[in-house]
């Protein structure tokens, strides 16, 4: 799990919904809406349609989140989730991760 600091509030997720630089990129986990910053914050969102049972719902959040800490680059963003995310084993979920930061990476060149 992220710590509470690298985790967006809910102020700042609506700030951050707001932001016109925002880009986004996507795959077969979903669109990662970003913005290159100073700091890191991220946010995991996966709707009910998607996975109607919290249980699977916060496993894949805690799943991601892990992913997520063990990223260096600097970076705010939020993940939507895709309903045919929820079926993917956890080594696939670690591919298509890794793939949205490489097309970060590519986006921001």
């Amino acid at each position: 799990m992220l710590s509470k600091k690298e985790r967006f509030t809910r102020k700042q997720f609506e700030e951050f919904l707001s932001e016109k630089s925002a880009r986004s990129v996507y795959n077969q986990l979903g669109t990662l809406k970003f913005v290159p910053s100073k700091e890191k914050r991220f946010s995991v969102v996966i709707a009910s349609k998607a996975e109607k049972r919290a249980t699977k719902r916060n496993a894949l959040r805690r799943a991601i989140y892990s992913l997520f800490k063990k990223e260096t680059q600097p970076i705010s963003g939020i993940l939507y989730v895709s309903k045919q995310a929820t079926t993917l084993q956890k080594e696939t979920i670690r591919e298509c991760f890794n793939d949205l930061l490489k097309k970060i990476q590519k986006s921001s060149k």
